[in-house]
């Protein structure tokens, strides 16, 4: 069976958004291996990289309520820039501190806490988006695209992070991490806004109440 590329073909915006977002998650990948391998290089403690995690997720469920309800009412395509900017600059901080003669490990964990948040407030507006710049008839073949995306990244990232730290050391990690930002800054400042309007009656927080409530009762969410 052959993969089906008709959303690349039809939809320029997807195209843009595919691309750019193809090589930003590379990029997270390396970075996502280089965290905790730097982590536990001046820790020395397995300890601190299992903390480090634990200390991740709860930001990253958080931001994502917020993310999620702010997605329905602002332009998604600028929220997505304001989180890759905001992202590529804590990666230039992750690159500034591997070149220290002296890491802070601190500093390496708080930014990567950050970068948590960030990703949680960022992932549901892209997926929104994704669905937004596709017709409904190709929504299958846009969401088989992005597990291929995801599988070649998931693979391709952490192997490429591994040959980079052995070869160009921790900060190369984080610098390629940077240029894969740029990358995707560059393909969804070539987009079109997509700005979607508000119920008049909604808020915010009365949003993120109305959809825990509606995850609440459903258990196959709660399970997930």
């Amino acid at each position: 069976m052959f993969l089906d590329v008709s959303p690349l073909r039809k939809s320029r915006e997807f195209r843009l958004l595919y691309a750019g977002q193809t090589v930003s998650f590379i990029g997270s990948m390396l970075t996502y291996v280089a965290v905790p391998y730097q982590v536990f290089q001046l820790s020395r403690s397995s300890l601190w990289v299992g903390m480090l995690g634990a200390a991740q997720l709860v930001p990253l469920l958080v931001a994502a309520l917020f993310g999620g309800a702010l997605a329905d009412s602002l332009d998604r395509r600028r929220m997505l820039l304001v989180s890759e900017l905001a992202l590529a600059a804590a990666s230039v901080v992750l690159m500034l501190n591997a070149r220290l003669a002296h890491p802070s490990l601190w500093l390496l964990c708080g930014t990567s806490v950050a970068m948590s948040a960030i990703t949680g407030f960022h992932r549901p507006a892209l997926e929104a988006m994704s669905q937004e710049v596709v017709a409904r008839e190709d929504q299958a073949a846009a969401a088989a695209l992005g597990g291929v995306r995801y599988s070649v990244g998931a693979i391709g990232g952490p192997a490429l992070a591994g040959l980079v730290i052995a070869k160009l050391g921790l900060a190369a990690v984080y610098l390629f991490d940077v240029a894969s930002f740029a990358g995707s800054l560059l393909c969804l400042w070539a987009m079109r806004s997509l700005l979607r309007k508000a119920p008049e009656h909604a808020s915010t927080l009365g949003s993120i109440a109305e959809g825990v409530r509606y995850a609440k009762s459903r258990q196959e969410l709660i399970g997930t």
